[in-house]
């Protein structure tokens, strides 16, 4: 017996069929499925779209429509810390804090209540009507005058209009956006342009409310400061009264003036007493030394003596003269010269009587000076015993200057925040009211249509690919090769109507087909099997293939028959073996009804020569399956190994129609009695779970894979060109086939 495996899929079975599924599909893989799927993907979008619609022409209208609220780029004064300077512009904390001031719920209940939106029975927000009739079944059951029912009524108003407004900041400035839906266009831009004039008024009332409780706080403030100022000022004159640390003014005492005062007057002293003492000095020297009356007048620098010097100088002359002229006992002479030692006596007693004087002022600037200097020491002693009451005088000094300082900022901030509250400046302006709106607010018709078609798109795709991997099918030889680890070896196309249209009434089946059109595409891809059969086993004298399927009516009989035609035409002999008892498709295919079969043969109550048929349309032979089914273990025997061996000396190529190998165990015992086993796998049927577990039950049984055949392949199939399947390629060029 022939077994035959491929060696490389044998290599890779181990690896290969018992790998879990791929997580991630390639694009080609997401392309073929969005393809196969185009039929769910537009219906998902073509729901949506009407949904969409439907959603557009239901939903409530709204109106919207924006004010805008600009934000002045100066701090509040009251809490600044300087008055009318520049200060830094506001940051994103405070307006965030302002944004959250207009979303308060506190400016949402003014709003209702400037608008008595209490007294309004039309709604605020549009609803739908199902919505206002279970309204209005409140309100009728809540009582219209009760209390608690108005109450109830407002707050929910103030829900209404907290959830109708919105407040924005624009990014990067200080332009916050103040909107607001409402179902009439009047009431929306109502409602946007009053809460904006009410943050404005709220701002004015609490700058004037906050104004007032500071003013007041810093009234008690000023009082107190002004009460400790006095009290510390008179504590500093009272301690300056009793340490008798007077001033006629300025900042020095008394003390320290007498100290100036006295050492100037000892400095001055002291330079009278140098100077007089150096005069003194001198003069005396001169007289020792026998200096001359000029130069002792010189020194004193008296007027007398220049007088007298300038006498006896004129004496002298007429002295000299005299005695020139007249002789020594001249009268006049006598006279002159009495005259000239008068005035000698006259110089020398002016210049004893000036050095006297000299020493009484000498006597006399030093005493004086001694006198000051003594004053000086007392009044030296005074300010170091003064100094030390000083330390104190300052203490109190700096006290009162420094609660003074306090009371004057205090004073002046007093003065400030009363300006301020007098003027009605504020921190924001509205730059642009709300106008009331045209159109309704949100996309129109066509835009719900689109995205509601875009998310269908989304819906559809991802059921698409749900779809896929829940039907779990092998979309061509690649994915065969990938997820079973058995090699394709055939692509058999389907057969459209057309192709049927051209056969007789009674014979419209493949079978038929391939013998009328030998030629054709569909013929051609069993040849292409019967090569591959004949070139992938050992070349022998007869070969058995077994043709199976995993499930159900997937082909393989169709297959069976096929295969066996084309052979026959092709010259060789060959047997068809119908194991499917149960069903007996191809002893149904023949149109016959045999008195026995397989069963029979098997059971040795009919020679297998006797049960054979032919085939009327080749040179093909049928061994049927009769109507005597057994549940005996027919098939896994000596008996069928004992009927093949006699086979192979009459056919070339034994061809077993087996039962499902996932149905029945016969499938699997045939298919350990052939040389080769071939699946047949119907890629709009047979998931790759099910045709795994089928290579593994053949593999369990000691059959040999010899391949698997794609049947009923579409080569118009969306995405059929990324497989390079044989079937496709061959749907591309038809010229070279008659059919």
């Amino acid at each position: 017996m022939n077994r035959v495996m491929l060696p490389e899929i044998a290599s890779r079975r181990a690896e290969i069929i018992d790998a879990p599924e791929p997580e991630m599909m390639d694009f080609s893989r997401v392309l073929v499925t969005l393809l196969r799927r185009k039929g769910l993907i537009l219906g998902c979008v073509l729901a949506c779209a009407v949904l969409g619609l439907a959603a557009s022409i239901l939903a409530p209208r709204a109106y919207s429509t924006s004010a805008l609220v600009m934000l002045l780029p100066e701090k509040d004064r009251i809490s600044a810390g300087e008055s009318g300077a520049a200060e830094a512009s506001p940051d994103s904390t405070l307006i965030e804090s302002e944004v959250a001031v207009l979303r308060s719920r506190t400016l949402a209940a003014r709003v209702v209540d400037e608008l008595n939106l209490t007294a309004n029975s039309a709604p605020l927000l549009p609803a739908s009507p199902v919505a206002d009739a279970i309204a209005s079944i409140k309100r009728i059951f809540a009582g219209k005058n009760s209390a608690a029912s108005q109450e109830a009524r407002r707050e929910g108003l103030i829900d209404d209009v907290l959830r109708s407004t919105s407040v924005k900041r624009r990014t990067g400035s200080y332009a916050i956006d103040v909107s607001a839906s409402a179902a009439r266009p009047a009431d929306a831009a109502l409602i946007a342009n009053t809460l904006s004039d009410l943050y404005l008024e709220w701002q004015l009332e609490t700058r004037f409310e906050r104004a007032g409780r500071t003013n007041a706080w810093l009234a008690d403030r000023l009082k107190t400061l002004q009460l400790e100022v006095d009290a510390k000022e008179k504590a500093v004159e009272a301690y300056r009264a009793t340490s008798g640390l007077l001033s006629t003014g300025g900042d020095s005492t008394l003390t320290e003036q007498q100290m100036n005062e006295v050492q100037r007057a000892v400095l001055q002293a002291n330079t009278e007493f140098a100077e007089k003492s150096a005069r003194l000095a001198q003069v005396e020297q001169l007289i020792a030394s026998g200096g001359s009356a000029e130069t002792i007048g010189a020194a004193l620098n008296s007027s007398v003596i220049g007088e007298l010097r300038a006498r006896e100088t004129d004496a002298a002359r007429r002295v000299s003269e005299m005695e020139a002229r007249y002789g020594d006992l001249h009268p006049e002479l006598s006279k002159a010269r009495a005259e000239h030692l008068k005035i000698e006596s006259q110089i020398k007693a002016e210049i004893s009587r000036i050095q006297a004087n000299l020493k009484n002022e000498v006597d006399v600037a030093r005493t004086r000076l001694a006198t000051l200097r003594g004053s000086l020491s007392s009044v030296r002693g005074q300010l170091v015993s003064d100094n030390s009451s000083m330390i104190r005088q300052r203490e109190l000094e700096r006290d009162a200057a420094a609660t003074r300082s306090v009371y004057e900022s205090y004073l002046k901030r007093f003065q400030e925040i009363s300006d301020e509250a007098s003027l009605k400046t504020l921190d924001a302006q509205i730059v642009a009211r709300a106008p009331v709106p045209r159109t309704p607010a949100g996309p129109g018709a066509a835009m719900m249509v689109g995205l509601w078609a875009a998310l269908g798109l989304i819906l559809g795709v991802g059921l698409a690919f749900g779809a896929d991997a829940l039907a779990d099918r092998l979309n061509g030889a690649e994915e065969v090769e990938q997820r079973i680890g058995v090699a394709t070896i055939a692509s058999i196309p389907a057969l459209g109507k057309a192709a049927y249209s051209r056969l007789d009434p009674w014979d419209k089946n493949p079978a038929a087909y391939i013998v009328q059109n030998p030629s054709s595409a569909f013929a051609e891809a069993f040849r292409v099997l019967r090569s591959t059969i004949r070139r992938r086993v050992d070349d022998s004298k007869s070969l058995v293939v077994a043709i199976t399927s995993a499930l159900p009516n997937e082909g393989k009989t169709t297959t069976a028959l096929c295969l066996a035609r084309i052979s026959a035409l092709a010259g060789q002999r060959v047997l068809l073996v119908d194991c499917d008892v149960r069903r007996r498709s191809l002893t149904h295919m023949f149109d016959i009804e045999p008195a026995a079969g397989i069963i029979e043969v098997l059971s040795a109550r009919q020679d297998w020569r006797e049960a054979v048929v032919p085939d009327t349309s080749t040179t093909a032979h049928l061994l049927p399956a009769s109507g005597g089914a057994t549940a005996l273990d027919v098939f896994g025997g000596e008996a069928m190994a004992a009927l093949l061996h006699k086979a192979r000396d009459h056919y070339d190529l034994i061809v077993l129609d087996c039962p499902p190998v996932l149905m029945l165990a016969d499938g699997g015992q045939l298919a350990g009695q052939a040389d080769a086993t071939m699946l047949v796998v119907n890629v709009d049927r047979a998931p790759a779970r099910a045709v795994r577990h089928a290579v593994r039950r053949i593999e369990a049984a000691g059959g040999a894979i010899m391949g698997v055949a794609l049947n009923q392949m579409n080569p118009r199939a969306p995405g059929g060109f990324l497989y390079g399947d044989y079937t496709y390629y061959a749907a591309a060029h038809k010229q070279y086939f008659a059919a």
